[in-house]
Parts: C-alpha cells; sequence; structure tokens
C-alpha cells in the first residue's frame, strides 16, 4: 500500500504555515506549554494537542469561537482567527464546493498504473481517483509517482494494490479551514471531497485552498482556464465582484492589500471573460473578412478595474464591413448578460468600430467630445485580436493629441483636487470626478501629447519621469499619491458611495497628503499652457 508523500511533520508545518501568512493580519499560530493559560478572542483551530475553554475540550481537528481564557491540557499548536465571523475573516464564507472547477479524474481499480499516470499527464492534473461502485476507494497522486519510480515498482500492476488507503475525505461543504486543519494532521497534499451520499465530487489540494486565502485572486485565474460557458462566465465575474466589494472594506487599513497589483489583477480577470465571448461570438459570426482587434479602454484599458465598471472598449478593423457592426453589437449584448454595464456615455464596441486609416478625422467627427474620445482610443488596448492595429489607433490619437496640445492639456484640468485654502479638505466631494480624477486625466493627457507607450498610469508616471516632461522628485511623489488615492478610490466604490463627506474619510492627513502632488501637478501644467 502506497501512502502520499509528503514532507516531515515539522516541514510541512513550515509549508502549511507559510501559505497561511497570506492571511497573516488575521491569523496567528499559538503555542500552549501543558499547563499554560492564555486569553484569546475569535475562532481557535486545534492544530496539535488539547486544549480547554471553560466547560468544553478541544482536541486535534476541532476549532471553536472563545472569548476568554484556554487552558492547554497538554502541549497544543493554535490557530487563532482573530476575524472569524467578520467580513474580512481569512476563511469567511470559504467552502470547498467553491473550488471544485472541474470533475475528478477517475480510473478504475484494475488500470495499471502505467495507464493512470498517462492519463494524469494528459488531464494535466497530479491525482486521479479510484473509484469503484461509483464509490472512491483510494488515490494516486503526483507523490506516489516518484515514490515508484524512485524504488523501480512494476507499473504493470494494478492501481488497486498501490493506491492510498484508506481515504481521507471531507464533506464539499466543509469549510476550508476544517480541510487545511485534515490535511494536516493526516500528512497529505490531496483532499477527496464527497457528498452527502459518499458519492465523489471533487479533489482540492493544498494549492487550491492557497490559492483561494491569497489577498490577491489568483484562483479566478484558474477557475477561467477550461471555461467557455457564458453561464459559467457570469458566475466567475459575480464572484470576483463579491470578493472584491469584500476586500474593498480593508483597502484602508493598515498592512491592506496593494492596491495596484489588485487592480492589475482583477483587470485581467476581466480581460481574459470578455476575450472568451468576444471568440465565443466569432465562432457564431465566421472569419472576419479583413485583420481588426477588439480594444479595452477606460479604467479596464489603463489596469484600474476593481469592483466591475461599466464597458468602455472599441473595436478597430483593417476595412470597412457590416460584420464588425454585428460583432460589437452581439459581443456587447452577451456581456450585459454576463452582467457588464454598458458605457453611459456610448464608448462600447456596439457603437464605436474604427477603420484605419481613418482615426484621426473620426476623431474631428466627435466634436465637443473630441478630446475624450482621443484620449479613449489612446488608452485602448487589446483584448482580442491584432495588436499591430490597436497600436496604429494610439498612434493616431497620440498625433491628434500634439496637434491640439493646448486643448488636451487643459481638458485634463477639469476636475481639481479637493483642497482649498490652507490645504483644507473640501466637507463633500464626489468619488469619480475628485478623488483619482485631478491626478489620472493629467497624466493621460501628457502621456497622448508625448506618446508614451506604457498603459498602466503607475508606468506612466515612471516614463513621463524617464522622458523629462516631469521631475523624477515628482514622479515618485505622484506615484506614491496613485497609490494612495487608488486605495482610497476602491474603499468607497466597495460600499457603493458615489459621494464622500468629510466626516466619513478614514485618515484625513493621509488624504490630505496625497493631495498635494496632485496639486503641483496641476500648478506645472497651468504654467505650460
Amino acid at each position: 500500500m502506497a501512502a502520499e508523500k509528503g514532507l516531515d511533520p515539522l516541514g510541512f508545518l513550515r509549508v502549511f504555515t507559510s501559505f497561511l501568512e497570506a492571511a497573516r493580519r488575521c491569523l496567528t499560530i499559538i503555542y500552549l506549554y501543558h499547563g499554560e493559560e492564555r486569553v484569546l478572542s475569535g475562532r481557535v483551530y486545534v492544530y496539535r494537542g488539547l486544549v480547554q475553554y471553560g466547560s468544553r475540550y478541544l482536541e486535534s481537528g476541532e476549532h471553536g469561537d472563545v472569548h476568554g481564557p484556554v487552558r492547554a491540557v497538554e502541549e497544543s499548536i493554535l490557530i487563532l482567527d482573530e476575524c472569524a465571523g467578520s467580513a474580512g475573516g481569512a476563511f469567511a464564507d470559504c467552502v470547498l464546493s467553491d473550488m471544485l472547477s472541474r470533475p475528478p479524474v477517475v480510473v478504475g481499480p484494475d488500470v495499471s498504473i502505467r495507464e493512470a499516470v498517462k492519463l494524469m499527464w494528459s488531464s494535466g492534473v497530479s491525482s486521479v481517483v479510484v473509484v469503484e461502485g461509483g464509490r472512491p476507494i483510494g488515490i494516486l497522486t503526483d507523490a506516489d509517482v516518484k515514490n515508484f519510480v524512485a524504488n523501480e515498482v512494476d507499473l504493470s500492476r494494478p492501481v488497486r494494490e498501490v493506491a492510498v488507503k484508506p481515504l481521507t475525505t471531507s464533506g464539499k461543504w466543509e469549510s476550508c479551514m476544517d480541510a487545511l486543519i485534515k490535511m494536516a494532521v493526516n500528512n497529505i497534499k490531496h483532499l477527496v471531497v464527497v457528498d452527502s451520499s459518499g458519492s465523489l465530487v471533487g479533489v482540492v489540494t493544498t494549492r487550491d485552498i492557497a490559492y483561494r486565502l491569497l489577498p490577491v485572486p489568483i484562483h479566478f485565474l484558474k477557475d477561467l482556464r477550461n471555461v467557455w460557458e457564458e453561464e459559467k462566465l457570469r458566475r466567475v465575474r459575480e464572484d470576483l465582484e463579491t470578493w472584491a466589494k469584500r476586500r474593498s472594506q480593508q483597502m484602508l487599513e493598515p498592512g491592506g492589500p496593494g492596491a495596484i497589483h489588485l487592480t492589475k489583477l482583477v483587470t485581467e480577470i476581466n480581460d481574459i471573460i470578455m476575450s472568451k465571448v468576444v471568440g465565443n461570438v466569432l465562432a457564431l459570426l465566421g472569419p472576419p473578412p479583413c485583420p481588426f482587434a477588439v480594444a479595452a479602454s477606460g479604467s479596464q484599458g489603463v489596469y484600474e478595474q476593481f469592483v466591475v465598471t461599466d464597458m468602455d472598449n472599441f473595436i478597430v478593423a483593417a476595412c470597412e464591413d457590416e460584420y464588425f457592426n454585428k460583432l460589437g453589437k452581439e459581443v456587447v449584448e452577451r456581456l450585459m448578460k454576463i452582467g457588464y454595464p454598458p458605457c453611459r456615455e456610448g464608448y462600447s464596441m456596439d457603437r464605436l468600430v474604427l477603420h484605419l486609416p481613418r482615426v484621426e478625422s473620426f476623431i474631428e467627427s466627435a466634436g465637443d467630445k473630441d478630446v475624450i474620445l482621443a484620449s479613449l482610443i489612446f488608452d485602448g488596448r487589446v483584448l482580442y485580436g491584432s495588436r499591430e492595429l490597436v497600436g496604429k489607433a494610439r498612434e493616431a490619437a497620440c498625433r491628434w493629441g500634439r496637434y491640439n496640445r493646448l486643448r488636451v492639456l487643459s481638458s485634463a484640468l477639469r476636475y481639481k483636487p479637493p483642497l482649498g485654502m490652507f490645504d483644507r479638505l473640501e466637507k463633500r466631494f464626489k468619488v469619480k470626478e475628485n478623488l483619482l480624477a485631478p491626478l489620472t486625466l493629467p497624466i493621460k493627457a501628457l502621456s497622448m501629447v508625448h506618446c508614451v507607450v506604457s498603459y498602466a498610469i503607475y508606468d506612466r508616471i515612471g516614463e513621463l519621469a524617464n522622458i523629462g516632461v516631469i521631475s523624477r522628485a515628482l514622479a515618485e511623489e505622484l506615484k506614491a499619491s496613485y497609490e494612495t488615492l487608488l486605495r482610497y478610490v476602491i474603499w468607497a466604490k466597495g460600499q457603493g458611495k458615489a459621494e464622500l463627506t468629510v466626516d466619513e474619510v478614514p485618515n484625513i492627513s493621509m488624504l490630505k497628503a496625497a493631495f498635494r502632488p496632485v496639486k503641483t501637478l496641476h500648478e506645472f501644467l497651468e504654467k505650460s499652457l
């Protein structure tokens, strides 16, 4: 009988605690000597040992909510989740069913080890479950395969002789923390998940749970890997928005997640969902008549998405054809069903189809909206199709911006940082217009008239300094301000706030400090006009 080979107990504990560091704001590893007593508040998970709380005893693998003295009946290792029950709890609402994004890979008990390993490889998984009579009876993992090769095990033997037995299982509604405790206690890295009747529903690994508990939503990328059905894409988008709103509450806390990295990752996830929808529509319409591209713009174009906002996007094509109007309309309709709201200003691909080489004349035809349209095209970032075409459209927007430099730069000053005399913060200000826009609009304008290549605002600030448009000292201050202001925007949007008052803003001094370099940027632009 094979056993899943892991690390030695102390080594496994180090690995186990290392990915728990992702939730370090909430979790604490506590060691108690025999007889030691400590006052604790939160949810206690007993990794090893036996503790007493009041009249209740908790042993290895058990957990309970405590608010008072906890005594070690024997030497014990505890994991304390101080955020349990709150919106920011490290394991709040995390259950195993959330991670079952694909059916388990199974084999019968008489299949050879060699065939089972081939199936693991072709399926891209690290384990196969041995099933007999519809019930899981064992598991074969990549660690077992290494053991077989090292010990020259005959690979023609049936898996029933070598699969891990007895099998450690969990119910699909079991919490992530309970599953981790079970995996740690049994020194395994794969956990078979069953329903109430004992039938197999999936397999989760320590990596699955670690991804789920990281302060960045990497697990959504994994979930999307093999998903094309739009109903499933809708569920992923909904889960992403729920996650984002919950995470937004922590943005202003000390040690909170980095705003720039989070928005970039959330944007990447939305990119994948949208590109899959474009692919589905192309499969329906057939091949396009000429090269084309679908580009994201607005907050998605510059990697600023967090809580999902309206769609700013466009199509650029090398020829004029009704095909692209149909493509844009169908994609937007499907994205709306998935949950992406339409652009209120009409800057989405169902209305915005550009034809090269007439991009500049198209911008001119927009009348008083020409600066906005040029900026939107310059912010365009390819989601699907030809990067070259999107690059040419951006170059055209840049040429137009250079020719209309004064109008572009003066338009960027339409939203001011809400600082009055003596740097007093205004009593009431709008989130969209007064928090981030006073910084991002000038940076976008300067980037367009100087043809900066970067997309993300943070990167554009650095590039503007590198080519001598702004000083390096101002650039460093603006980068810090951007991170801070982005945190405030995420925090406000997560609560559904379009407007803020001074009384409800945490840490006013930090916000005021972030606005000062923005004020300097505005003064610099005003002098250059």
